[in-house]
């Protein structure tokens, strides 16, 4: 059987997903904070400017250092996510710096009120707490908009306090109270749901991704993987297929019948899936892909389901390697006293009809084709000629000189059914060292 990387388990999986859609929303925060930061100190500059009054005062100076000082950790905190660095500290300084920025930019007016201060309650500033809170949601997480709503509410309860044992305005009548107290829910709310909706959100999508992965993985036990994978894009199988030129193998195991039925079922099986495993990894190295398993024959494809200008290479340089993987599975059987295994492999490179052929409720993708029956021709001609490896001359033709294959020995025309002109054949071995 092909081997399969297992799917990350879907918890942890999900969890990374969420974790890095909230790393997105809090860059997108950090973004629109030093926006607003950056204008809010433009707006500040020119306010003490045109305010002369108020600029001598040193309290008139705090809300502009608290807008440079947030606007800096912004900018350093933003730099720092999108870098990938420092996460958790520029998370934990974002955490509270909303609060902290609102708060920063009103103790000023409530320590040293101006001559149209009317309270907190009406300050330009309040909105913000309640903004703060509002934005907390896209960090998708509850936990977090909890701390942002608990942050928000203390500061501006603090401000709200202090501005009353200051005392320097008439103290506001019920409806502000009622006001904003409503908008401090409706806030805590919105950003709650948005939290949770958006989480719920994230978690489906990356459970579909995840479902569509071991679909796509289950069915690749069952067909090669990237056939399961052409088949999933193009929305299912559908009758049809396409002439194109491809290099076919055919493996095959000697006297494995034979065998076989000397031994239990559940040890042949096992033995079986073993030798497949080495080969089909062999093979799979190179880029073939398994159309199909005969028993203990496998039938292998170069050059489908996206056509390889080097098919014919591919397939001798995986020919070669699943002789030396034999001679090394046959060393591990030997170390557990079991007796080696032989195979002959038959190699041709031609045009064959690719596609999915049968009904539309059982559907092979699979090659036919002069070429295909050529290549199995020729593996079972292999013992006869003496040969591991026979490979017809059209691969041989196409292939030219190939890396750790050595040079091919002719046996000349091979009488072959199907085929009164006969075959031009070639016998391969691994490259001498």
């Amino acid at each position: 059987m092909e081997s399969r990387a297992p799917v990350v388990g879907l918890h942890r999986t999900l969890a990374g997903v969420a974790e890095r859609a909230r790393l997105r929303g809090e860059v997108s925060l950090a973004t629109v904070r030093l926006v607003v930061l950056t204008a809010g100190v433009l707006y500040e500059s020119v306010f003490l400017a045109l305010h002369p009054a108020i600029a001598s005062r040193p309290m008139g100076w705090a809300a502009l250092f608290v807008l440079l000082l947030g606007a800096a950790i912004s900018f350093a905190g933003l730099r720092e996510m999108r870098a990938g660095r420092g996460t958790r500290a520029a998370l934990s300084a974002s955490l509270g710096l909303d609060a902290f920025v609102a708060f920063g930019a009103s103790i000023g007016v409530v320590l040293d009120p101006p001559a149209t201060y009317q309270g907190m309650f009406f300050h330009p500033t309040m909105p913000f707490f309640v903004l703060g809170i509002c934005t907390s949601g896209l960090r998708l997480s509850r936990p977090l908009v909890r701390v942002s709503v608990a942050c928000n509410v203390a500061a501006a309860a603090f401000l709200l306090t202090l501005d009353r044992l200051v005392g320097r305005t008439p103290p506001p009548g019920f409806e502000p109270w009622v006001l904003w107290t409503v908008a401090f829910f409706t806030a805590a709310f919105i950003a709650d749901a948005t939290a949770l909706r958006s989480r719920r959100l994230v978690h489906d999508a990356a459970a579909a991704v995840i479902d569509a992965e071991r679909a796509r993985q289950t069915l690749g036990v069952y067909v090669s993987e990237e056939v399961a994978a052409v088949a999933l894009a193009e929305g299912g199988a559908l009758p049809g297929g396409h002439r194109q030129a491809v290099a076919v193998m055919f493996c095959d195991l000697a006297g494995f019948t034979v065998y076989a039925a000397r031994i239990p079922a559940e040890r042949l099986i096992g033995e079986l899936n073993a030798y497949l495993e080495v080969m089909v990894a062999a093979i799979r190295a190179e880029g073939g892909v398994i159309d199909k398993y005969i028993g203990d024959s496998i039938m292998a494809v170069f050059g489908v389901p996206s056509a390889l200008p080097d098919s014919a290479s591919r397939a001798l340089r995986a020919a070669v390697a699943m002789q030396r993987a034999l001679d090394r599975h046959n060393a591990e059987r030997a170390e557990r006293g079991l007796s080696a295994l032989r195979h002959s492999i038959g190699v041709h490179y031609g045009e064959v009809v690719v596609g999915n052929i049968g009904s539309h409720d059982r559907m092979q993708y699979t090659v036919i084709g002069d070429a295909v029956n050529v290549a199995s021709r020729l593996q079972g001609l292999a013992p006869e000629v003496g040969a591991g490896i026979l490979a017809s001359a059209a691969v041989v033709g196409v292939a030219g000189a190939v890396e750790g294959v050595g040079e091919p020995r002719s046996l000349g025309l091979l009488a072959i059914r199907g085929r009164p002109e006969g075959v031009a054949a070639y016998a391969i071995e691994a490259e001498r060292p």
